[in-house]
């Protein structure tokens, strides 16, 4: 089966292959869709494969790069409760979770890579229902390296001078916020994900990717944080987030660093372009035109900003 999803995002190609035998079992709506992400080709999938589906009260789904196509009928045979989604071109990680949202039937999605190790006892069904009664955007777990150092995932934002800054901090208690979920890694509420418009298909960088969506969400008035029940362990070296500024910097400077609150919406004044031309790199024309660009996504979301990012940094309580 061939499927296009019709969201805001662009369209994407991609084919669902299995699951067909779960569906049939399985009547009654999934608590809890686990989507897993690979990196590294096919290195951990089985290893991942076999952990996350040894608990059937859950839907499975594998995002598969087109790279995996002379392998999908194995996997298919070799999985048969697993929904695969072979897509027909590469897709950004952000991009990946869009997909899901729009395949997935449970009302909550936890996102996992391969080479991430969980737990049987942190994803047992009865600490994940506790987890997605909670009134939540997304739910970020304790991270560990292979010696078992803790990750440091939170988030925190802070600005020097005008300079914003997102240092990382250990998880050091249950409900801990961050301003965006580490390595994409989490639970997901479908329904406000959806809300908040998912991740930036043009923004390339998984840093700032992950960060636009996390600024964005909080500036809507939705909230990350960890939780601790969820402890989850690399199996090999923990990945390094490149944050160096870049294309994707600039939507996400403009979406988020240069709105002001007035009146109760959010606004991008032209009083900001000034600023963000000497910044941009580009010519006057095409940063104009980007600014515009924004300046009118700005305005069709304008009364679904609840406060500026200057307001949720100093509101922000600093970790203890």
């Amino acid at each position: 089966m061939s499927t296009t999803p019709s969201t805001s995002k662009p369209e994407i190609a991609y084919t669902v292959f299995g699951g067909a035998q779960k569906a049939r079992i399985h009547k009654d709506p999934y608590p809890l869709c686990i989507v897993v992400l690979h990196r590294q080709g096919r290195l951990h999938r089985d290893s991942a494969l076999l952990e996350l589906t040894k608990n059937p009260d859950y839907e499975v789904i594998s995002v598969e790069d087109p790279e995996a196509a002379p392998e999908i009928d194995s996997l298919v045979k070799k999985y048969p409760h697993v929904r695969f989604l072979l897509l027909q071109s590469q897709l950004t990680a952000g991009e990946k979770l869009n997909l899901v949202m729009d395949e997935a039937e449970s009302k909550h999605v936890l996102a996992i890579w391969s080479d991430i190790h969980a737990p049987a006892s942190s994803l047992s069904l009865r600490i994940l229902e506790k987890i997605i009664q909670r009134d939540f955007l997304c739910a970020t777990p304790v991270l560990k390296t292979q010696k078992l150092e803790t990750v440091p995932t939170v988030q925190v934002p802070a600005f020097t001078g005008h300079r914003l800054k997102i240092l990382p901090w250990n998880p050091l208690h249950d409900g801990m916020k961050s301003v965006f979920p580490y390595d994409f890694t989490g639970i997901y509420s479908r329904e406000k994900f959806r809300f908040c418009g998912g991740f930036d298909h043009r923004i390339k960088s998984p840093y700032w990717q992950m960060a636009d969506f996390g600024f964005r969400s909080f500036l809507w008035g939705e909230e990350i944080s960890v939780t601790t029940s969820l402890y989850f362990q690399y199996r090999d070296e923990t990945p390094l987030l490149d944050h160096t500024p870049d294309t994707g910097y600039k939507l996400f400077y403009l979406k988020n660093m240069s709105i002001d609150f007035r009146n109760d919406r959010g606004i991008l004044s032209i009083r900001r372009f000034p600023g963000y031309l000497l910044k941009s790199g580009t010519s006057f024309l095409r940063a104009l035109h980007e600014f515009r660009d924004v300046q009118k996504w700005v305005g069709l979301r304008k009364y679904r900003y609840k406060l500026d990012a200057r307001s949720l940094v100093d509101l922000w309580e600093p970790p203890e």
